[in-house]
């Protein structure tokens, strides 16, 4: 598979805050959105949101890194 960061064997998706991501995150204060960004038209499509009952930013990553593998696994969100 090409990607970006070259030629992988499995589906590698990147999330974050940045917008250069496939996943984006937007949000703050344990209120969320989830972007899935199109590499080729750079527009962004609203996932969904989600609520964090924990602080941090780290833990919102998290979270998003639960919700990026469970798509990938076939679970909608």
């Amino acid at each position: 598979m090409n990607s970006r960061h070259g030629i992988f064997s499995k589906r590698i998706s990147f999330y974050g805050f940045d917008l250069k991501n496939d996943y984006i995150l937007e949000g703050e204060k344990g209120r969320y959105n989830v972007f899935r960004n199109n590499q080729v038209t750079g527009e962004k499509k609203l996932l969904g949101e989600f609520k964090l009952g924990v602080p941090g930013r780290h833990n919102a990553l998290n979270a998003t890194a639960s919700l990026v593998a469970s798509m990938a696994a076939g679970v909608s969100f």
